[in-house]
């Protein structure tokens, strides 16, 4: 390596220098031949910018990596130690208190939106009481996790006032009470009323884990053929079934009070439970209308005249 910098009666690097090599640099203060205090390192394109002692990171940096995980806080000998928070290279964002580079308490903020706060274990799985934010579902559960899956007493709430509340299991509601709130309906029933005992029938109630109420047709005890499931966000979908799954034609109404899609309503084919195939689909916000394969064909005036064609 070279340096280049202030040295001592002894030859030791002391005070302002840099220290390089082909794969290694170092910029900032030195004392006895040791990065000591603020100083910037890249080693093999890793860079850390913060405060050193005798040579390790320690005390407040920064650290990033070459796929775009970066680290901002405190550091003990090298390791993530105290408040910090590190972005990963998938996108989520784990901040809390840090112990010899384990985050044992805080906060989760995940790509979609949903955040979890509480006790963590190893490699950033939840464990313990905690509270968890999911977007998708419009919700919050507040109770006991295990291995990421809500498990044990818990409390799962939506933000249109429905609740389940009772014991959980690998991510299923399976003994409590609940209380649906779905449209202008309510209803109030404990786990009793859970336990699937329709194996074949039509226009029968169902609960189907802890997401709605479903009414329609039943094959071997699995949803096939028509019915209408009103899930517990505020979220619709009336159409055809295939073993639990949406599948064929139907159309899925999105809950007025949500965050992205206010209203908004998708009529066409469905695959294995997704938007799949010729279909239609209203943007209630824009209002503009989308036709074409997974509405990505976007002829508004076209569909408009279609729809109001259809309409009268």
């Amino acid at each position: 390596m070279e340096y280049f910098g202030e040295i001592d009666l002894n030859y030791s690097k002391i005070g302002i220098g840099t220290l390089k090599s082909e794969f290694y640099q170092f910029n900032g203060f030195f004392d006895k031949n040791f990065p000591e205090g603020y100083g910037k390192e890249i080693c093999n394109k890793i860079i850390y910018e913060g405060n050193f002692k005798q040579g390790l990171y320690d005390g407040y940096g920064i650290l990033s990596f070459p796929n775009g995980r970066v680290y901002k806080g405190f550091f003990n000998k090298h390791m993530f130690h105290g408040q910090g928070e590190l972005i990963g290279d998938e996108g989520n964002k784990y901040e809390g208190i840090w112990n010899q580079g384990i985050l044992l308490e805080g906060k989760i903020v995940y790509v979609d939106g949903s955040f979890y706060k509480g006790t963590i274990k190893n490699n950033f799985l939840k464990n313990g009481i905690g509270s968890k934010f999911y977007y998708r579902e419009q919700g919050v559960y507040i109770g006991n996790f295990l291995n990421n899956l809500r498990h044990g007493e818990g409390t799962f709430l939506y933000d249109n006032g429905s609740k389940f509340e009772g014991k959980w299991e690998n991510n299923e509601f399976k003994q409590g009470n609940y209380h649906l709130k779905i449209e202008n309906e309510e209803y109030f029933l404990n786990s009793g009323f859970w336990i699937n005992k329709i194996k074949k029938g039509i226009e029968q109630r169902y609960f189907f884990q802890e997401k709605g109420l479903y009414k329609g047709e039943f094959l071997n005890g699995k949803m096939n053929g028509f019915g209408i499931f009103k899930y517990a966000n505020g979220n619709v979908y009336e159409g055809q079934w295939k073993d639990n799954l949406f599948q064929g034609d139907g159309i899925f109404y999105f809950k007025p009070q949500d965050q992205f899609r206010k209203g908004d309503v998708y009529n066409g084919q469905f695959q294995k439970g997704k938007f799949q195939g010729f279909g239609c689909y209203l943007n209630n916000k824009q209002n503009k209308y989308f036709i074409g394969k997974n509405y990505k064909l976007q002829i508004y005036f076209l569909f408009y005249l279609i729809c109001r064609f259809l309409g009268k």
